[in-house]
């Protein structure tokens, strides 16, 4: 059985052996929380106390499930990014990004991609995968809005010291074949232009990655996916009159593919210009 899976599944009931030792009331503290039948009430105060006193991965990941079960979204997001923080290995960082992205998925689903994402780059998971590739069919557009893009990449960097990288990625069309824009692939350039612009990013320095899917060979794909990448990057340079030395581009051809399958609509979702800011 995978990793994730058995965490998962020990989640409340983990030994306090990974509770810090010299805590003398760790071990007492997680047992009533986590006792059958408990009051989730009592339950909350018990982790609360263990958080505060001798805080672990296990009892900050506790904690926020808790708050989950009470519709406590806020705090729930709060726990769970304190147990990424205090995480002793990537595995038990990347439940903790799959488990928030579970909770954003109905309310913020940008920011639950966002966490499907930094989840699957620690420890990949097809399960995860999978929840990823339902929440992106439900969330399809022509066009991602500049103010989508700055929300997403807002987020990554309010979260970067917690592993996440702030990046996007969006299905930018070209000519086939070509690093020609079409129309819909100059209105999405054009959105970029702008999240660059935007308050709160103008100061940032970004990095284009070009993408394409598993098809082909090397060599071709990664040439494809860097002039594509220079494409928008000299869309934006000469629209919006931003500094080259702020938009570098790259091509990293199929190397990093968001979905293994090899389905088309598999293809379609790998082919993309990811925005990442440096």
């Amino acid at each position: 059985m995978q990793r994730l899976l058995i965490l998962a599944m020990l989640t409340f009931l983990l030994p306090l052996a990974i509770v810090h030792a010299a805590c003398e009331q760790a071990r007492e503290l997680y047992e009533r929380a986590t006792a059958p039948g408990v009051e989730r009430t009592e339950q909350i105060r018990l982790l609360e106390r263990l958080v505060k006193e001798c805080d672990s991965f296990a009892a900050s990941f506790a904690l926020g499930r808790a708050y989950a079960a009470q519709d406590d979204l806020p705090r729930s997001l709060a726990a769970l990014r304190k147990a990424a923080a205090v995480a002793t290995s990537d595995e038990e960082k990347a439940w903790a990004w799959h488990t928030m992205a579970r909770l954003y998925t109905a309310q913020d689903p940008l920011a639950a991609m966002l966490s499907y994402k930094t989840s699957l780059r620690l420890a990949y998971q097809p399960a995860v995968e999978g929840e990823m590739l339902t929440l992106e069919r439900t969330m399809q557009r022509d066009l991602v809005p500049a103010q989508h893009i700055v929300s997403t990449l807002q987020k990554g960097l309010e979260t970067r010291s917690l592993g996440v990288l702030p990046a996007i990625d969006v299905r930018v069309h070209f000519a086939f074949d070509s690093a020609a824009l079409t129309t819909q692939g100059e209105r999405q350039a054009h959105e970029i232009g702008q999240a660059m612009m935007a308050p709160g990013l103008q100061e940032q320095r970004f990095r284009l990655i070009g993408h394409t899917d598993s098809r082909g060979d090397d060599a071709y794909n990664e040439r494809l996916s860097s002039v594509r990448a220079l494409a928008v990057q000299q869309y934006v340079l000469k629209r919006f009159g931003l500094l080259p030395e702020r938009v570098v581009v790259e091509g990293r051809g199929k190397r990093e593919l968001l979905y293994r399958a090899t389905t088309e609509e598999a293809h379609a979702l790998n082919r993309r210009v990811e925005i990442r800011v440096e």
